[in-house]
């Protein structure tokens, strides 16, 4: 029997990936174990080593780091929001690193902005685009660096004109950012897409002009081990299908809210799917 390490790395989101992964590959036979590794920084030597063989990780941050891995610290992001693009940018900085990265899914962990749904009624809000048309000074409660990202104020300022009148600094996974928001504290939120806390009060804006890159979960592997094992390419291209931003949140909120263990959320969904 086959066996296959697999790279924990310590949240919910990662974990239920994980375990959807794992799962798909017993059901081809593999005996299979996670290594509780911890982030990028930690599991990403391991799978060069072949230490472990498979990890999740995410499209545009995988890329950024490898490209930073290859050209030095300072190096600037060559991730775009596009996926397929982005993808092959991965392939060949991955490539020289002994790295396979597989083909990503439809979900993504992008940065996102929220407000409540009664605020995007009463102001006909949908998009970041209409909430640059709003032209009104809004708080915003974002990551603590949210002042000095491209992906966060300085991008809205300059790709939607939206310069908030003040940034309130939270942690993006804390729900003291949610609780603000349903309050009434600030107005803007900055969440993450895949957020299982994220209700039918709270609205995502739609970043219509682009401004996040391409956060697709993708798996990657240790390219030697996968070239020996070609089903396990064959079956997470199964899963990349049909695991949307939307399912992600759900399973998420299994896990986070409603007191599911990452493989049982996994689990359920898979069956649900039809894909164990």
């Amino acid at each position: 029997m086959q066996r296959v390490v697999l790279a924990g790395q310590s949240s919910t989101e990662a974990d239920v990936v994980t375990e959807l992964y794992r799962l798909l590959l017993e059901q081809q036979g593999y005996r299979t174990r996670v290594e509780d590794l911890g982030p990028r920084d930690l599991f990403l030597p391991e799978l060069r080593r072949g230490e472990v063989q498979l990890a999740a990780d995410y499209l545009g941050q995988l890329t950024d780091a490898l490209e930073r891995e290859t050209d030095g610290a300072d190096a600037p992001s060559v991730a775009t929001d596009d996926p397929a693009a982005t993808l092959e940018l991965l392939d060949g900085l991955a490539r020289p690193l002994g790295l396979a990265p597989l083909k990503p899914a439809l979900a993504e962990d992008v940065r996102s902005f929220a407000v409540t749904r009664a605020f995007a009624r009463r102001h006909d809000l949908t998009t970041l685009g209409d909430l640059g048309r709003l032209d009104r000074r809004l708080v915003l409660a974002a990551d603590t660096e949210c002042a000095t990202r491209d992906d966060c104020a300085r991008g809205l300022a300059r790709v939607y004109g939206i310069r908030p009148a003040r940034i309130v600094p939270v942690g993006i996974d804390g729900g003291d950012t949610l609780e603000m928001l349903l309050r009434g504290d600030v107005q803007v939120a900055q969440v993450a897409a895949t957020d299982g806390r994220l209700g039918r009060d709270v609205v995502l804006l739609e970043d219509d002009r682009s401004l996040q890159d391409a956060q697709n979960l993708v798996p990657v592997a240790n390219a030697a081990w996968l070239r020996e094992q070609p089903r396990v390419r064959a079956e997470l291209a199964r899963l990349a299908d049909v695991l949307t931003t939307p399912a992600l949140r759900s399973l998420n909120a299994d896990v986070d809210l409603r007191g599911a263990s990452p493989r049982e959320a996994a689990q359920a969904w898979l069956e649900e799917e039809g894909l164990l």
